[in-house]
C-alpha cells in the first residue's frame, strides 16, 4: 500500500506490513481521510527504550499520537493487528466525543472485519487467567533457558506467530508426541491441581484445556527471558478490549 511509509515516517518500518493489513480492511473513505489528514500519527522507535530523550518534529499539529512498543513485534500477528486497529478505532470514535468507550470501539472493529482477531485475543486472555498458565509460567521462570529450548524451542516460533487460537492444537499434539517433553509436562501437572477460568460472557471461545494453558505459560516465560536478554525490559501489555 503506497504512502504508509511517508505518512507514518516516524514509525518503525517493521510495523508497515501490519499497518498495510489493517488499512486494507478500513472503509475506503476512512483510509483516505487518515492518509490525507495528519492529525493522527503512529510512532514506534527502538531508541525510545535506550535513549534518555528522543525528539520528533511533525509538520502539522497532531491531535492523537499513538506510540507502539517495539517489543510488541514479538507478539502473535493477531495481537499486533488488533492493537493497531483498536487505536485507529479509538481515534475515529473520539472525533465525535472525547470519551469513546470500549463498546463503540468494538463495534467499529467488527464493522471493519476484525472479529477473528477479537476472538483470538480474548482466547489468549482466558488462558492467561488460568491456573495452568500461572503454574507453567512460574515453573519456566525458574528454569534454564537452554533447558526450555531443548523441550519447547521447536514450537516457540510457531506459537509466537499464531498464539493460542484453534490452530495451536497442532502444536499441542506435537508436544504430546515428543516423549521427553510429554514427560516434563506430566511432572509439571503433578505440581498442583490444575483448574481453568470460564470465558467472559462476551467471548465466543472454548475454555482452554489445562495442558494447553501450562504450555502457554511456559512459552510466555521463554519469550520474556528472550526479551530480557535483548533489552533488559519487561514485556509490553496489550490493550484490553
Amino acid at each position: 500500500m503506497e504512502n504508509l511509509n511517508e505518512r507514518f515516517n516516524f514509525c518503525d518500518p517493521r510495523f508497515i506490513p501490519y499497518l498495510e493489513k489493517v488499512f486494507s480492511r478500513l472503509p475506503p473513505a476512512l483510509k483516505e481521510d487518515i492518509l490525507k489528514t495528519k492529525d493522527f500519527q503512529i510512532l514506534a522507535d527502538e531508541a525510545f527504550y535506550e535513549s534518555c530523550a528522543v525528539r520528533h518534529t511533525f509538520g502539522e499539529p497532531v491531535k492523537m499520537l499513538v506510540t507502539l512498543n517495539t517489543k510488541m513485534l514479538k507478539e502473535p500477528e493477531h495481537r499486533i493487528l488488533l492493537t493497531i486497529a483498536s487505536e485507529i478505532a479509538y481515534h475515529v470514535a473520539g472525533i465525535k466525543k472525547s470519551d469513546a468507550d470500549k463498546q463503540e470501539v468494538e463495534s467499529l472493529l467488527k464493522q471493519w472485519g476484525f472479529e477473528k482477531e477479537l476472538e483470538d485475543v480474548r482466547y489468549d486472555q482466558i488462558i492467561e487467567k488460568s491456573t495452568g498458565y500461572r503454574i507453567g509460567y512460574q515453573w519456566a521462570r525458574s528454569q534454564n533457558k537452554d533447558y526450555l529450548l531443548q523441550h519447547f524451542g521447536l514450537y516457540f516460533e510457531d506459537w509466537k506467530q499464531m498464539g493460542w487460537g484453534k490452530k495451536s492444537e497442532d502444536i499441542l499434539e506435537a508436544l504430546n508426541q515428543k516423549a521427553d517433553t510429554a514427560s516434563v509436562l506430566e511432572e509439571i501437572i503433578q505440581l498442583k491441581e490444575i483448574g481453568t477460568v470460564e470465558p467472559d460472557d462476551k467471548a465466543t471461545v472454548e475454555t482452554p484445556v489445562a495442558r494447553q494453558a501450562i504450555i502457554a505459560g511456559i512459552l510466555t516465560a521463554l519469550k520474556e527471558i528472550e526479551l530480557l536478554e535483548q533489552s533488559g525490559l519487561q514485556k509490553c501489555e496489550t490493550r484490553q478490549i
